[in-house]
């Protein structure tokens, strides 16, 4: 059996040799592939014959296989393409095996390519038979004849106008049987070179099935093809407007993919650049606003990056004439999704809106943007799973929006801009919140209803329950400058509502920064106070240098033997208050020596020497502690009395003045006259 097929394939060979004869004088030219130099060969009765019905199928199919790759190289004569495809079309019958039928399909992609030029109006007929070829698994095949007949698809001459319908009803065959990305670069080349031929609803239907495709796309292959096609629709055809809301919708999707960001942001671009763009806009608008979508998240986000950045992006679009006040509105829509993706997108776009045209932006610009700030915060607030990322970003649009508020171009509305601040104060940093504690001071004062009020909440919030020394340092500056301007007239009520409950056990504050300054104001408002009030506030200053001055570390434990441990050194910046309050006090003393009520006076003297006798008590031997009892002793040693046991102190040029309210027993005790 082996050697009788040896036979048969030798006799084959020969066949082949004798009926394929050249004719050596003739040389053919040919249009479309230049100059064709081949020569060009007889189709002879017996080769029709070998391959014909009347020849056994094994027989047929192997002088196929053979003579394809002769057809496909070499130049046959004229009609002969007519009569090989008369004694092969049984072959293609849906009865026939799949063998038989993909054979007969590859010899006519054999035939078709090598005889191009020459089929004439066989491409109509070759195109009519791929396309009512309706078995599913000869899908590869007649694809490969498709494109070996159209060039792969960019020629169409003699099948123009069936061209379209055909690609749009074989393409769901095409993807299903895994062709996508072959079928998808046929129609790109169709779509670029002969778009002319394509009516709307074809393009309208090619454009909904590709965008399918792109959404349930299982590669990044295919996701690529079918940009590929959208991005020739639009460059080589027209898109058709009822395809605008999905072309858009597939668009918002693959922005999120990230390999093809830079892809789908240049396709988006150049589809706004078209007779489309504003209602491509509108459509993103309608996307945002449309309550279907709240789930969709990387349907939303896509549309807040393409209309942000066309607008006023580094890639904007100079033909889209739309204003930020127009689509705000839609971004704030957006945010109702309470999803992460969406926020963090949205904030990335606001800011750059406003550090690109943040001093341009109109009042009516500022209040919606103030809406889309006050409705980020609270999704920040209220969703734990918000990433860190958008925080980071919502901090740094605040203070681009504070920077512009310091240098007078903000327009919007300063309380609301602050209100937000507020609420997010603890998270926000010092230069932040000092600046929102400086707008709420100008707020404070007799003019305002409930001003009082409105320091009593300021102190709450930025002294007693803050943390940061800068901050509570500030709220303490803001409270001496209102006590300067409006003690004349509120003194009793200030004392009484705000510095006492506020500063009354200041002595227990751990920040000696913040405990030195308000010793400070504390001394300050007593110098002028004359009231019974004034004994509150020194009271408050006894608590502050009664505290224990001995500022030592204990002794580490030395082991038996071993040399004994150093004194710790003495930590003199944390009694900055107490010298604070004593020199206070002597200043003090010196005023109040010569006003009513002399109470005052007197009970500042017993403080002074109180604390002098505590060092002694004590054995206070810190720096600070010795430049302290020096100062008292300094200020006592300087007292005189005259003949008539007053009191005095001299002044800068050493003159001695004595008070007419306060003298001395011969036992040096101070009585009061008053």
């Amino acid at each position: 059996m082996a050697k009788q097929g040896g036979k048969e394939s030798t006799t084959l060979k020969d066949k082949v040799k004798q009926l394929f004869r050249p004719k050596p004088s003739r040389v053919v030219t040919s249009g479309i592939h230049g100059k064709d130099t081949r020569e060009e060969i007889t189709c002879t009765p017996e080769l029709l014959k070998e391959i014909g019905p009347e020849s056994p199928l094994t027989n047929r199919l192997k002088a196929l296989r053979e003579f394809g790759d002769v057809v496909a190289s070499r130049l046959l004569e004229d009609n002969a393409v007519e009569a090989l495809w008369l004694n092969i079309s049984d072959l293609l019958d849906p009865q026939a095996s799949a063998e038989a039928r993909h054979v007969a399909l590859r010899f006519v992609q054999s035939l078709i390519l090598g005889q191009y030029d020459r089929l004439g109006i066989m491409r109509a007929h070759f195109f009519r038979v791929v396309r009512h070829h309706q078995v599913f698994e000869d899908i590869p095949e007649r694809l490969e004849v498709f494109k070996a007949l159209s060039d792969n698809g960019k020629d169409i001459t003699n099948f123009e106008e069936e061209t379209g319908p055909f690609l749009l009803e074989w393409m769901p065959d095409a993807v299903s049987y895994g062709r996508t990305f072959e079928f998808m670069t046929l129609m790109v080349n169709v779509i670029k070179f002969n778009s002319s031929f394509l009516d709307e609803e074809i393009v309208a239907g090619l454009v909904r099935h590709t965008c399918n495709v792109c959404n349930q796309a299982n590669s990044e292959e295919e996701i690529e093809a079918s940009l590929r096609v959208l991005d020739a629709v639009v460059c080589y055809s027209c898109l058709p407007s009822e395809s605008l809301y999905q072309f858009i919708t597939t668009l918002c999707r693959t922005i999120n993919v990230d390999k093809f960001c830079q892809t789908s942001w240049k396709l988006m671009r150049n589809l706004l650049g078209t007779h489309l763009g504003h209602s491509s806009i509108y459509t993103m608008c309608t996307i945002l606003q449309d309550s279907h979508n709240r789930s969709d998240h990387q349907l939303l986000r896509g549309a807040v990056f393409y209309v942000g950045m066309s607008l006023w992006g580094a890639g904007r679009v100079n033909s889209l004439r739309l204003t930020p006040t127009s689509v705000l509105p839609s971004f704030l829509q957006a945010l109702s999704s309470n999803n992460t993706i969406v926020a963090y997108e949205v904030v990335l776009i606001i800011h750059r809106l406003i550090k690109k045209y943040g001093k341009d932006l109109q009042q009516v610009t500022w209040e919606i943007l103030t809406d889309i700030l006050e409705a980020l915060l609270k999704y920040i607030q209220t969703s734990p799973g918000a990433s860190e990322s958008l925080l980071l970003n919502f901090h740094a649009v605040l203070s681009t929006v504070e920077f512009l508020h310091e240098n007078k171009c903000f327009n919007g509305s300063s309380e609301r801009l602050f209100g937000i601040i507020e609420k997010f104060a603890n998270k926000r940093p010092e230069s932040s919140v000092l600046l929102l504690v400086s707008y709420r001071a100008q707020s404070i004062h007799p003019a305002k209803d409930s001003w009082i009020l409105n320091l009593q909440n300021l102190m709450d919030k930025y002294f007693r329950y803050e943390l940061r020394t800068p901050i509570r340092i500030k709220v303490l500056d803001v409270l001496s400058a209102v006590l300067s301007s409006t003690r004349h007239l509120y003194e009793e009520n200030l004392i009484e509502g705000v510095v006492i409950p506020q500063l009354g056990q200041i002595a227990d504050d751990p920040d000696v920064e913040v405990r030195n300054v308000a010793v400070q104001l504390l001394m300050d408002l007593a110098q002028t106070c004359n009231t019974e009030r004034c004994l509150d506030i020194l009271a408050i200053i006894e608590k502050v240098i009664s505290r224990p001055m001995d500022t030592k570390k204990p002794l580490p434990t030395t082991p038996e033997g071993a040399p004994e441990a150093k004194p710790a050194a003495v930590d003199d910046s944390q009694l900055a208050d107490i010298q604070t309050a004593v020199r206070g006090l002597i200043e003090l003393f010196q005023t109040k020596l010569y006003r009513l009520p002399s109470a005052h006076a007197c009970q500042v003297y017993d403080m002074l020497i109180g604390h002098v006798q505590s060092h002694y008590q004590h054995h206070y031997t810190a720096h600070t502690a010795c430049q302290i009892r020096l100062e008292v002793f300094t200020c006592l040693l300087h007292l005189r009395a005259d003949p008539l046991h007053r009191l005095g102190l001299p002044d800068k040029d050493g003159n001695y003045k004595f008070t007419a309210y306060i003298t001395c027993d011969m036992k040096y005790l101070f009585i009061s006259l008053s």
